[in-house]
Order: structure tokens, then C-alpha cells, then sequence
């Protein structure tokens, strides 16, 4: 199945299902997108062009905002749904303890 080129709206939550964060947009016509989690905690998403999934690395920058010594503590695929606003979950409690991503595309 392929996906034309669409934004996905995102968000973080926690281990109860509420907003950890605030919502943000992933676009396909940036090369990544880096949200800021917790302390030192990052999640840096790509968008994988014609493709249903976003790439989700889970990574430590001890020295934000320098991106020297950033560590990849995980990575993983979140498969979006071809129809929009339908909501894929991944895990990332690797960055947020308990936590989930969930994205929806837009159109």
C-alpha cells in the first residue's frame, strides 16, 4: 500500500492515555522532525515519503541544543493507516516511561 505525501498530526501520552505533550505536525517535506521530550530525552521522526510508516528514533542529547554525543537509545516504525484520522500507537518508553506515540494522518 502506498500513501501519497500528506502531513500526520502527532502526539505523546502518557501511561494513563493523556496528552504528555502538546500535539505537533510531522511533514514530509522535512527530513526529520525533533521533539523534545523529558531532560534529555529526544524523539527524532521521519516521515518516509509514498510510504505509511515514520521512522522513530528514540535518542539522548546530553548537551541540547549542541546535537554532539547524542545517543540512540531505540529505534522503531509507527505504520500509519491509509485512511485519515484513524490512530497508530507505538511505544516509546525508552525516551518517557510508560508512554506511547500516536499519529493520525491529516489527509
Amino acid at each position: 500500500m502506498r500513501l501519497r505525501a500528506s502531513t500526520v498530526d502527532c502526539r505523546v501520552l502518557d501511561d494513563n492515555g493523556h496528552d504528555a505533550l502538546p500535539a505537533f505536525t510531522v511533514s514530509p517535506s522535512r527530513n526529520s522532525t525533533l521533539v523534545h521530550v523529558s531532560g534529555d530525552r529526544y524523539l527524532d521522526l521521519a516521515l518516509r515519503p509514498l510510504s505509511p510508516t515514520i521512522r522513530v528514533y528514540m535518542l539522548s542529547v546530553p548537551h541540547s541544543p549542541w546535537t554532539f554525543g547524542e545517543k540512540l537509545l531505540g529505534e522503531t516504525e509507527l505504520k500509519l493507516d491509509s485512511r485519515p484520522g484513524v490512530q497508530s500507537r507505538v511505544s516509546i518508553g525508552t525516551v518517557y516511561p510508560g508512554g506511547n506515540l500516536e499519529c493520525s494522518r491529516v489527509r
